[in-house]
């Protein structure tokens, strides 16, 4: 199976931003917007290439993904017992599944896994992640940066 590698590091303190690796070429930023409600992927002109918005909602957790200033997906999580987000999009139906929480997923189409991702937390937080080829590689990299958003907003509810 051919498969398109990317590593995504997080780097601050209180201001937490990311950079998304090809190799050893960094390839897009990911900045964060105020009080957790939105997630800017740039490429290296400092282009927007897709934002992960989380618009209000009083009792579940809700994201939209946009690019080119298009709706492509909305992502409503109903995490409760089961580690699975359900994600309608523009492009067909996806899945997350796994330990989203922790270290592991995969990303699924309607059909097969497409992603897998891991998550390495010893030293720094990084995520490593396979993206079979042949699919929309920054809408992945946009599904894995939403549930960083899910477990940041998670997080900060609990404090």
């Amino acid at each position: 199976m051919d498969i398109n590698k990317y590593t995504i590091s997080r780097h601050g303190f209180f201001s937490k931003n990311y950079k998304i690796f090809s190799g050893d070429r960094q390839i897009y930023s990911v900045k964060s917007g105020w009080w957790l409600k939105e997630l800017i992927i740039y490429d290296m002109s400092d282009v927007e290439k897709l934002r992960i918005k989380r618009p209000f909602s009083m009792f579940q957790k809700k994201f939209n993904i946009i690019i080119n200033e298009e709706v492509r997906a909305d992502i409503t999580s109903k995490m409760g017992f089961k580690n699975k987000l359900e994600i309608n999009s523009i492009g067909g139906l996806y899945f997350i599944e796994g330990n989203l929480w922790g270290n592991e997923y995969t990303i699924e189409d309607e059909h097969e896994p497409i992603a897998k991702v891991a998550k390495n937390v010893i030293s720094k937080p990084r995520y490593g992640i396979a993206i079979k080829k042949g699919n929309d590689d920054l809408f992945i990299l946009g599904l894995v940066m939403t549930v960083e958003l899910l477990i940041r907003v998670k997080n900060a509810q609990k404090s």
